[in-house]
């Protein structure tokens, strides 16, 4: 395929358009716009992808928890390389999984509302003010909130088994006419599942596709910075 096919004029116009802008606010802003542009036109647009045995497992992959709300943060705040390591409290939920149970206890509002509110404690005690614990909250909440639509959250787990969910099932037939099927978003309802025998995929081409428009627009705007 040529240039045109995969968009680069496109990407060339929107990149060209960027450097033109005098202020540095507008230019980030631009950058997200363009992440946004790169995401829909190159990555995988599916958040539930087929699998084994004709099962259905979700693809909020490790990177794509990461990275997703570090580029919403790097959207509306001055970044701090801190950030990397705070990100990680948008993976701890998945760790229930070491507890035997898929999206079990620690995607449960029951853990996550008392571990933010030690967070909030812990560095108050700590640093005698609260700079990072907020962050390190968001990032722990945007995984189930991405969880959320993407197979569902026991949101009172153990107190109630039941978690639930927005589920995106539209599909498009192609034969004689064209037809759309399940227009609509349904909510689903789900149960946390014991991981014994399961298998779960870490990485995803959508997460690997989020790290690197995270990773352009943060060194396009580090060289921008340096103008």
């Amino acid at each position: 395929m040529g240039c045109r096919s995969f968009g680069c004029r496109s990407f060339g116009q929107r990149w060209n358009k960027i450097k033109q802008y005098p202020d540095l606010d507008a230019r980030r802003y631009a950058l997200v716009e363009m992440a946004k542009f790169l995401a829909t036109t190159y990555g995988d647009r599916h958040l539930i992808v087929p699998y084994k045995d004709n099962r259905w497992e979700d693809s909020m992959d490790l990177l794509t928890h990461i990275f997703l709300p570090l580029i919403a943060i790097y959207s509306l705040r001055r970044f701090n390389k801190i950030y990397f390591v705070i990100s990680l409290f948008a993976i701890l939920p998945d760790f229930d999984v070491f507890l035997g149970i898929h999206r079990g206890l620690l995607h449960s509002l029951v853990f996550l509302i008392p571990l933010a509110l030690l967070i909030l404690t812990l560095e108050r005690l700590l640093r005698s003010e609260v700079r990072y614990a907020y962050i390190a909250i968001f990032f722990l909440f945007s995984h189930i909130f991405l969880d959320f639509f993407a197979g569902g959250v026991p949101f009172l787990y153990p107190i109630v088994e039941t978690g639930i969910g927005v589920e995106f099932p539209m599909k498009v037939s192609f034969g004689s006419s064209v037809v759309i099927e399940d227009f609509m978003p349904k909510l689903v309802f789900v149960t946390p599942e014991s991981v014994h025998g399961k298998v779960f995929s870490v990485l995803s081409g959508f997460g690997v596709v989020t790290a690197t428009v995270f990773a352009f627009i943060w060194l396009a705007d580090l060289k921008l910075r340096e103008r």
